[in-house]
């Protein structure tokens, strides 16, 4: 499992003159809120925790469809950030997820996995609906923590690996599990041209441009599906067991999928396929800008006939 989260920078829900008073106060926690003062960037660093939050409750709610978002309950500890290029620094950090429904979990050495198949067509609300980044919005009927009350109580822990890439235009942050090996994550970025397509469109096509790449097949081939509201990749009209995260905010799209690369003569795993034994990638971690203009321009009118 794994989530993904996209803040643009330049949208004017991200930018200080838009924050609503009070709104750190709900959603950070003391520690955080030192950590965002004290950073030499603090609006690079409050959006980072914010990502890794509304990321981490991704990957939550593809474990257990109950979990409830609590952002000040997660929280998220960053390393000094490092320089990864010119224009891009990287922070590490850990998040803990408490209270996981073990109903839904199956312990594995590197922690609570789900398989797809005990997923629920669910009708699942993500943090973007919840909240935005410049206040709290409840939708009707929606089921929330009272305040004061613990959410999420009684069930089992998971660590997180949090990755932030930032740059002075975006903030892009990638959870997975614990011990997960970065080898086989995969992610992406890219600008969305404003009103060329809506976001939602753009970011499937993204994502089917990457998935291509990475598995090294036709793009016609792939299709991005869902069960509930996560998304899911298909393969020949098949879905597969790849987790998949999509995210998208002002002018930018996100993407993050987790492979287990097959070698050349076997087909990627489909789901509930017996044979089960995929060799990791021997590659380095992916560094994510999109490879193929002209590969994404194709996928984005193939989708849109």
């Amino acid at each position: 499992m794994l989530g993904n989260d996209l803040i643009d920078l330049q949208d004017l829900d991200a930018r200080p003159e838009s924050f609503r008073a009070g709104f750190d106060a709900r959603v950070f926690c003391a520690e955080e809120c030192r950590a965002i003062a004290a950073d030499r960037n603090p609006l690079a660093r409050r959006w980072a925790h914010w990502g890794a939050k509304e990321a981490a409750y991704k990957l939550a709610r593809q474990i257990d469809p109950t979990f409830i978002f609590s952002p000040r309950r997660l929280v998220a500890a960053f390393e000094p950030a490092t320089t990864q290029s010119a224009e891009q620094i990287e922070r590490r950090g850990r998040l803990v997820l408490t209270g996981l429904a073990s109903q839904f979990g199956l312990m594995t050495p590197s922690g609570l996995m789900t398989p797809l198949e005990l997923m629920t067509p669910l009708e699942l609300m993500t943090p973007s609906e919840l909240m935005t980044p410049s206040g709290l919005t409840t939708p009707s009927g929606l089921k929330t923590q009272n305040e004061g009350s613990s959410p999420n109580a009684g069930g089992k822990d998971l660590s997180l690996e949090i990755y932030s890439f930032e740059t002075s235009e975006r903030i892009h942050v990638v959870a997975v599990p614990a011990k997960t090996d970065w080898n086989d994550i995969d992610y992406a970025v890219c600008r969305m041209d404003a009103g060329q397509v809506d976001s939602s469109s753009a970011v499937r096509a993204l994502a089917v441009c990457e998935i291509g790449r990475r598995l090294g097949i036709e793009t016609e081939r792939i299709s991005i599906g869902c069960r509930g509201r996560i998304p899911t990749i298909l393969l020949d009209g098949h879905m597969t067991s790849f987790p998949l995260s999509l995210s998208h905010h002002g002018d930018w799209i996100g993407y993050a999928a987790k492979f287990l690369v097959v070698p050349d003569h076997r087909e990627p795993q489909i789901e509930g396929d017996d044979d089960s034994r995929l060799t990791p990638s021997a590659s380095g971690m992916p560094v994510g800008p999109l490879h193929s203009i002209e590969s994404f321009n194709h996928v984005m009118r193939t989708q849109s006939r």
